[in-house]
């Protein structure tokens, strides 16, 4: 049963790459829908979760994930810092990248799909929380492994991603709602509303960044694997 689960997340990426390999779809085509991805489907898929799942109390109670995935890319940067003491890298840059590989792991586009898959759309709302610590994670220590441990304040305004902001806003939205009981029938109705959009755009994030996955690995030349 479980690799079954798994495997329908495979059949979406074959299908990108069946589609590529047809040329039925361009890399510009492959380029844009990964910004719109990121920029549009992503953001709401956070706006629609957080909103329709947690209240004020909920996050506060769960601050333990966004604060676990940060631990999660410290134990790996200094796993990246020692190790790479005892590998040949042929320039700093190499030896840099391989810390920062160390660091940060795909925290949202590939553990997506696995917990729906896995364990039902309840649990993604958790998963894009954990986010949070992430994103933060990045454009900090992930910053420091892949410059040599090198910082500069300019990095921070990286910080101030698209998906940042959307948490930032959703956990705002979340605390003036329970701060403020709404109780105007009009208000409530029309928020609903929205909130249907949203989601419905949000849901097509993970069909789709796994079609696109698939359709730019269909770019790949089997001769190029190995090099």
């Amino acid at each position: 049963m479980l690799l079954i689960k798994i495997f329908s997340v495979f059949l979406i990426i074959i299908a990108g790459i069946f589609v590529r390999k047809k040329g039925l779809i361009s890399s510009l085509t492959i380029k844009e829908m990964s910004v719109i991805i990121t920029k549009i489907f992503y953001p709401a898929l956070i706006f629609s979760s957080f909103l329709k799942n947690f209240n004020s109390s909920d996050l506060i109670k769960n601050y333990l994930l966004p604060a676990g995935t940060v631990l999660i890319m410290v134990c790996g940067y200094i796993y990246g810092l020692v190790f790479s003491k005892f590998f040949i890298f042929s320039d700093e840059k190499e030896k840099n990248t391989f810390r920062f590989q160390c660091t940060i792991n795909n925290y949202s586009f590939l553990p997506l799909p696995i917990i729906l898959f896995l364990y039902g759309e309840k649990y993604i709302p958790f998963l894009i929380l954990s986010t949070f610590g992430s994103e933060i994670s990045v454009w900090t220590i992930g910053i420091l492994a892949l410059t040599g441990n090198k910082f500069e304040k300019k990095a921070l305004k990286n910080l101030l991603s698209i998906p940042m902001i959307s948490i930032i806003i959703s956990v705002i939205l979340i605390f003036l709602k329970d701060i403020f009981l709404i109780e105007n029938t009009f208000l409530i109705e029309s928020g609903k509303s929205v909130l249907n959009v949203v989601n419905l755009m949000g849901n097509a994030t993970i069909p789709v960044a796994l079609f696109i996955a698939g359709a730019k690995m269909g770019e790949i030349e089997l001769k190029n694997l190995f090099k």
